[in-house]
């Protein structure tokens, strides 16, 4: 039955989106099994995902007062240096990154907000401060900022006092739009070493990789981003797309099938923060 339905899904895409197909030879998404949350907590259990989260203050009135999920014991919360991989039997954790994008970034917005889903984006402090009122408008919205660097450079081979003035100099540049405070950082390229693990720690920043790659930066086609999202997901993964890219895009109208493809299959779409915390939460017996 299952086989039955997802033939018809892809069936579906392929009226739908464009026929352009990704260029040749690109390389094929590696996905990480859904029980896999942090890199050393390997034998920790799956947890299902819990709705009953709570964040703590809100950032200030000039961005909607959106969640900013800082907590008073953030310390004991938030473990800065962990490798984050996503966790959860039906939540899944739509993150775009490299923006903001002066036009990109509000069209995944609307599309967000038409089916009423939560995501992370993961923000380069140079684009925040070309595009800061887009920084505030997807706070206002209620979905999450990441730390992406200050200028997406690849951190690995750095210092990590290099490393740290990257991530602060974005985290200013951020919080100058919202006084909002980051809790995740994404290394651009998912590349790290013990260097941004140390500076991760000492920003209190937890490392967040994915688990589905897209490649929609790569100017793949519609088909190719939705077949490989709607062929791979499972409970607990976290879907890479892109917000900002030059040229050719078909981020959008592959959201417009994946979204709600997911949520008739019973899929939950949550914030990174939601689904750590939750993780957290369960895994602490709280």
């Amino acid at each position: 039955m299952f086989r039955l339905k997802l033939t018809a899904v892809i069936a579906a895409v392929i009226a739908v989106c464009s026929t352009f197909s990704p260029a040749s030879g690109a390389p094929s998404a590696v996905n990480a099994p859904a029980t896999q949350c942090f890199s050393n907590a390997a034998t920790a259990p799956a947890v299902p995902y819990f709705s009953n989260a709570s964040c703590g203050s809100c950032v200030s009135s000039a961005c909607g007062g959106a969640c900013a999920y800082v907590s008073s014991s953030s310390a004991s919360v938030w473990r800065g240096g962990d490798v984050f991989a996503g966790c959860g039997e039906k939540a899944v954790a739509l993150t775009f990154d490299d923006g903001p994008h002066p036009h990109i970034t509000d069209k995944i917005l609307a599309v967000l907000e038409k089916y009423g889903v939560k995501a992370t984006f993961f923000e380069i402090g140079r684009n925040v401060r070309l595009y800061p009122e887009v920084t505030s408008r997807v706070i206002a919205a209620g979905h999450e900022v990441g730390n992406h660097t200050d200028s997406h450079a690849f951190l690995r081979g750095f210092s990590t006092e290099h490393v740290e003035n990257e991530i602060m100099s974005a985290d200013d540049a951020i919080s100058d739009v919202c006084e909002y405070e980051t809790h995740f950082l994404r290394p651009p390229g998912g590349i790290y070493d013990s260097a941004v693990v140390e500076a991760s720690s000492d920003e209190e920043k937890v490392i967040a990789l994915w688990t589905i790659d897209t490649l929609d930066w790569n100017h793949r086609s519609c088909k190719g981003i939705t077949d490989e999202v709607l062929t791979h997901v499972k409970g607990g993964d976290i879907i890479l797309m892109h917000d900002y890219v030059s040229g050719e895009s078909h981020t959008v109208e592959a959201l417009e099938i994946i979204i709600p493809e997911l949520l008739s299959r019973g899929y939950t779409f949550v914030t990174l923060s939601d689904m750590y915390l939750n993780w957290q939460t369960a895994g602490s017996g709280g």
